[in-house]
């Protein structure tokens, strides 16, 4: 039996979001999304692996890391256009102790948790990535660095040098 594309009460039961099981729409997104997330599989994984997972000769560890990557890469694709224990539209980033104040998950958010997602499902496929896959992994998991500029403030008889880089 082939691994992916893996079955949509899989993939909710992987991401611990089995409440949305057995809804028709939740069906019908995963559906529409198939394609794509294996495409994007195929892309980025060696030939000989997507022919393991689809075919149905998988081991035991290629089971566990497609199954994994490839719910991760699907909730990475369709977060947006999920609607999870929300008041009105999005996925809550928060809430308040009054229900009527929430905050939704912003267009930076979103787009933060998807790459996100998506790396952890390339980490997931590591051992199976091809160059592509390789070079999206490193695109993914480089961190932007933030200088810091830092003074040392001290009290002295000399008002103009009160402060000093050190």
């Amino acid at each position: 039996m082939a691994v992916i594309p893996v079955k949509t009460d899989e993939v909710l039961k992987t991401l611990n979001l089995s409440d949305l099981s057995g809804k028709q729409r939740i069906a019908d997104l995963f559906r529409k999304w198939e394609e794509p997330v294996l495409l994007y599989i195929k892309k980025n994984v060696t030939e000989t692996s997507y022919k393991d997972v689809t075919s149905g000769t998988p081991d035991d560890d290629e089971t566990v890391a497609f199954t994994i990557a490839y719910s991760y890469i699907m909730f990475s694709k369709i977060i947006e256009f999920l609607n999870l224990n929300t008041v009105g539209e999005g996925i809550i980033e928060s809430t308040g102790i009054d229900e009527r104040k929430t905050q939704l998950l912003g267009t930076d958010s979103i787009e933060k948790k998807k790459r996100g997602l998506e790396l952890s499902g390339l980490r997931y496929l590591r051992t199976y990535l091809n160059e592509t896959g390789e070079k999206r992994l490193s695109e993914l998991s480089k961190k932007k660095i933030h200088g810091m500029k830092s003074a040392l403030l001290y009290n002295t008889d000399d008002e103009d040098n009160w402060w000093e880089n050190e």
